[in-house]
């Protein structure tokens, strides 16, 4: 049968076989395609596949229809692009779809846990053997663990702590009693030891382990000594002293506030010589009083201000270093503390005031059941 062309609306009431293709011209103006209604069954041949389409003019069967379908999205049906095992486990599309073989790829291969390789985390409560001394306890036998002196027998055991860091803790469980030898944790280097809220300490035990006795360590921060926030060290409103603002710092673990005291502290009387360096630095203790420290030999002065500052003898116990403070003078008579002000022409003056200082880590022991003690 020849190619017969249809011009205008047809309307067919019988049964339509289509054994080719349907055109509708592709030059027609808009409202003159072609409209072909069926009320009927319209048979297509059985060799044909794929899905009638008309987005380019042309209505015939298609193969591929992927360019037509809109990729999948969390709130839409659409087409997508299965995941290869490697990009499943690289883990960042999020486009692509997962099938279970990727699954079971990516569970065999789980990624790091906060951080930490899965093999490497530690077993909450793990049971460590104290029975005999350990000189220094290592940083997993001190991580949420349990040590226990089940066969401590009759020996004194002292172990050697860790040195204090964030996340260690542990607890010591007395599983064996013995009434004449102790059990105890010894600090590492100049670390303390606090018990029950007194600190300070060296070690910590329990001098006739009874079953049952039950001691909670922590390594904490606690305050010390040292600036929280800065002085701001600079000229006085009286020349010859040294200005400080405001200002907060901790004394033997307490803290404290210090007003600002616009007029200045005196560095105290002394005279460095010509082109010499000295150097004087200021403290302050839980009394709330400034006091100033001057280097050793400020007398005899440096050649440099790292010098002067080097010859600084440190803080007196329970008080914090504010800052200091370095001049020299090109002046015959050298630079007179106390006397000639700080901004003289022929001086040099530097103020330099100390850094919020970094609390330090303390093993902190609680006493749970049974009787310990300290040094």
């Amino acid at each position: 049968m020849s190619n017969k062309p249809i011009v205008g609306d047809q309307v067919i009431t019988g049964d339509v076989y289509v054994g080719g293709t349907i055109h509708a011209p592709a030059n027609a103006g808009a409202g003159s395609f072609t409209t072909l209604s069926a009320t009927g069954t319209t048979t297509l041949a059985a060799t044909l596949t794929g899905v009638l389409r008309g987005d380019s003019g042309v209505v015939s069967v298609d193969g591929d229809v992927t360019d037509i379908v809109s990729a999948a999205t969390t709130d839409a049906a659409g087409k997508v692009e299965l995941a290869t095992n490697a990009e499943t486990v690289t883990g960042t599309s999020t486009s692509l779809a997962v099938t279970p073989d990727d699954l079971t790829f990516r569970l065999a291969s789980p990624p790091a846990i906060g951080g930490t390789a899965a093999s490497t985390v530690q077993r909450l409560n793990k049971i460590i053997d104290g029975s005999t001394a350990i000189a220094t306890l290592s940083t997993e036998q001190a991580s949420d663990t349990v040590i226990s002196n089940t066969g401590q027998g009759v020996n004194d055991i002292n172990h050697g702590l860790p040195a204090a860091a964030a996340g260690l803790n542990f607890k010591a469980v007395i599983g064996e009693a013995q009434g004449a030898k102790y059990f105890r944790f010894t600090r590492a280097g100049s670390d303390t030891i606090c018990l029950d809220g007194t600190g300070g300490k060296t070690y910590v035990g329990i001098a006739a382990p009874t079953q049952g006795a039950i001691l909670d360590m922590q390594a904490l921060q606690m305050a010390s000594t040292g600036i929280k926030t800065g002085a701001a060290l600079a000229i006085g409103g009286t020349k010859t002293n040294v200005y400080s603002g405001a200002f907060t710092f901790d004394a033997a673990g307490a803290g404290y506030a210090k007003a600002e005291v616009a007029a200045g502290t005196s560095p105290g009387a002394a005279t460095t010589p010509q082109n010499k360096y000295g150097a004087v630095a200021f403290d302050i203790g839980a009394d709330g009083n400034i006091d100033a420290v001057q280097c050793t030999n400020i007398a005899t002065g440096f050649d440099s201000a790292a010098l002067a500052v080097a010859d600084l003898p440190a803080a007196a116990a329970g008080h914090a270093r504010m800052g200091y403070v370095t001049a020299m003078s090109t002046d015959a008579g050298g630079f007179v503390w106390a006397t000639t002000e700080f901004d003289n022409a022929d001086s040099t003056v530097a103020y330099t005031s100390s850094t919020a200082y970094t609390k330090p880590y303390v093993w902190v022991a609680t006493t749970i059941v049974g009787t310990w003690a300290t040094d």
